[in-house]
C-alpha cells in the first residue's frame, strides 16, 4: 500500500509538472520564477535594438499574479557616475511600469517589465546610454507587448556629466541624418509600412534626431513607436556608418553650450595653422570656454599640425583658405579645383575634418570662383568687420575696431592668426565679448541658429541676421 502511496504521488508531481510546462510553452504564461527568467530571456532576443556588450548581467524578480515582474540587464563595467544615472533611469522605468499597471486594474494578470540598459563608447571622449524597457501584459492567455519606450543618455568621459547632442555632434548631423533617413526609409520599407506624415519625423527640425547612440562605428538612432512606422514595427532603428557622418561627428566632446536666444558674434581667424601667436589664441579662447573659425592653408598645416587638432579638440570650426592663397578669380577652373581639393585632404588627414566652408584668399570671388565651390558642396565665407590687424598690427587698433561696431550680434569678424598683435587683442577681445553678453560661436553655428539652415553649397555669407 505504501508503494502504491509513493507512486501516485510520483505521478500527480510528474502531472503537475508536465502541466505547468505545457501551459507556459502553449500559453506563454509564465508560471514561477524559471518560466519567468525563460520569457525574459526570450524577450530579449525580440526586437533587439544594440548587440549585447560583454559582461551583461541580468537580476530576475518573480512576482505571483497581479504583480510586476522585473527583469533587467544591464553592463557590468561602466564608469561609477555613468552607472549611477542608469540604475536610478532603471528604477523610474519600474516605477512608470507599475502606474501604468496600476491604472488598468487589472486584478490578477501577469505584468512583466524587461529592461536593458547598455552603455556604449563613442570613439571620441562620450558614452552612450541607452535605457530600453518593454512592458508585457497578460492577455487571452498569452503575454503580448503592450508597450516599448526607449530612452537615450550622453556623458561626457571626461567629466561624467550628462551632455547634449550638440556637444558631441557638429550642427550640421541633423542635416546628414536627414538626408540618409529619407533614403533609408524609403528604400526598406514599403508605403504600406510608413505611417502617414512620416517624413515629418525626419526633418532638420531640432525635435528629431535627438534620441540615438554611438557605438564606435555607427550612430543608432531611434525613432519611437508610431512614428516614422506603424505601431506593430514597434521602435525603429536606423544605423547609420560614422563614414557616412563623416562631418557631422565631432573629433572631441566640446563642453559649452549655445542659447539661440542670446546674441552670438563669430570670430575668424585666416593664414594658419600659425604657431605662437596661434597658440595664444587657442588658449584664450580656450580658457573662456569660447570658439572660433579658422580658415587654414593646406601649405602649413604640415608644419603647424598641433594646432590645428588643438582647434579641432576645443570645439572650433576648420574652414579651407586655399593650398597657397592665390587669387583664385585669376586661376583656371583646374587649379582652383586643385587648390580646394588638396587643401581639404590635407586638413582631413590632420584633424579628421573634412571642411565644408571655404574662404577665398583675399575675399576675392567670381562667378567661375563659386561655381567651382558649389561644385565642391562647399560654402563661402566673407566677412562684416575687417580689423584690418594685417594692417596696423596693433592690438588696441584690432580691438576698437570690433568695441565700436553698435550691433555685433550676427557679425563675422575678420583676423589673423599669425600676428602676434593679434593674439593679444583677442586676449581683449573674447572677455570684452562675454562681458557684453556676445556668445563666440562657430560661423556654421552662427547661419544654423540664426537662419535655421545649414550653409547651403555655392552660397556666399557676410554676415547672418
Amino acid at each position: 500500500m505504501r508503494k502504491i502511496i509513493i507512486a501516485l504521488t510520483i505521478l500527480a508531481t510528474v502531472l503537475v509538472v508536465s502541466f505547468n510546462y505545457v501551459d507556459y510553452h502553449h500559453s506563454g504564461v509564465y508560471l514561477d520564477e524559471d518560466g519567468f527568467k525563460d520569457f525574459a530571456d526570450k524577450a530579449y532576443k525580440e526586437r533587439v535594438l544594440f548587440k549585447d556588450n560583454k559582461g551583461t548581467k541580468t537580476e530576475y524578480k518573480f512576482e505571483y499574479d497581479g504583480q510586476l515582474s522585473t527583469a533587467i540587464r544591464k553592463d557590468a563595467k561602466t564608469t561609477e557616475a555613468v552607472g549611477a544615472f542608469r540604475d536610478e533611469t532603471v528604477r523610474d522605468m519600474v516605477k512608470e511600469c507599475q502606474v501604468t499597471i496600476a491604472a488598468e486594474e487589472s486584478g490578477n494578470i501577469r505584468h512583466a517589465c524587461v529592461i536593458d540598459a547598455s552603455v556604449h563608447d563613442s570613439g571620441n571622449g562620450a558614452d552612450s546610454l541607452a535605457v530600453y524597457t518593454k512592458l508585457y501584459s497578460e492577455e487571452d492567455q498569452k503575454m503580448k507587448l503592450e508597450s516599448a519606450d526607449v530612452k537615450t543618455y550622453l556623458f561626457s568621459e571626461e567629466t561624467g556629466k550628462e551632455i547634449e547632442p550638440i556637444q558631441v555632434m557638429n550642427v550640421n548631423f541633423r542635416h546628414k541624418a536627414s538626408e540618409f533617413a529619407r533614403d533609408y526609409f524609403t528604400k526598406n520599407f514599403s508605403e504600406t509600412q510608413r505611417n502617414k506624415g512620416w517624413e515629418s519625423y525626419i526633418t532638420e527640425s531640432e525635435d528629431n534626431f535627438n534620441h540615438f547612440i554611438m557605438t564606435g562605428d555607427s550612430v543608432i538612432f531611434l525613432f519611437d513607436e508610431n512614428t516614422v512606422l506603424k505601431k506593430s514595427k514597434g521602435i525603429v532603428r536606423m544605423t547609420v556608418p560614422y563614414r557616412y557622418m563623416e562631418t557631422a561627428i565631432r573629433p572631441y566632446v566640446v563642453n559649452r553650450y549655445i542659447d539661440p536666444e542670446k546674441p552670438m558674434v563669430a570670430l575668424t581667424y585666416d593664414d594658419g595653422p600659425g604657431g605662437k601667436a596661434e597658440e595664444r589664441i587657442l588658449k584664450c579662447l580656450e580658457e573662456h570656454n569660447s570658439v572660433a573659425t579658422f580658415f587654414y592653408l593646406g601649405s602649413r598645416m604640415e608644419y603647424f599640425s598641433d594646432n590645428a587638432v588643438h582647434a579641432s579638440k576645443i570645439g572650433c570650426e576648420i574652414g579651407n583658405h586655399s593650398w597657397d592663397h592665390p587669387t583664385l578669380s585669376t586661376e583656371s577652373k583646374k587649379k582652383i579645383t586643385k587648390e580646394i581639393e588638396r587643401t581639404n585632404d590635407a586638413i582631413s588627414k590632420v584633424t579628421g575634418v573634412s571642411p565644408e566652408l571655404i574662404r577665398p584668399p583675399y575675399g576675392d570671388y567670381s562667378n567661375k570662383v563659386n561655381k567651382v565651390i558649389k561644385s565642391e558642396d562647399m560654402t563661402s565665407i566673407l566677412w562684416s568687420v575687417d580689423t584690418l590687424d594685417w594692417k596696423t598690427r596693433n592690438a588696441k587698433k584690432i580691438f576698437k575696431s570690433v568695441k565700436n561696431v553698435k550691433k555685433l550680434d550676427g557679425k563675422i569678424i575678420l583676423m589673423h592668426s599669425i600676428y602676434d598683435e593679434t593674439a593679444k587683442a583677442t586676449e581683449k577681445i573674447v572677455p570684452w565679448l562675454e562681458e557684453n553678453g556676445y556668445q563666440t560661436v562657430t560661423v556654421t553655428e552662427l547661419i544654423m541658429y540664426k537662419t535655421g539652415e545649414m550653409p547651403q553649397a555655392g552660397q556666399v555669407v557676410r554676415a547672418v541676421q
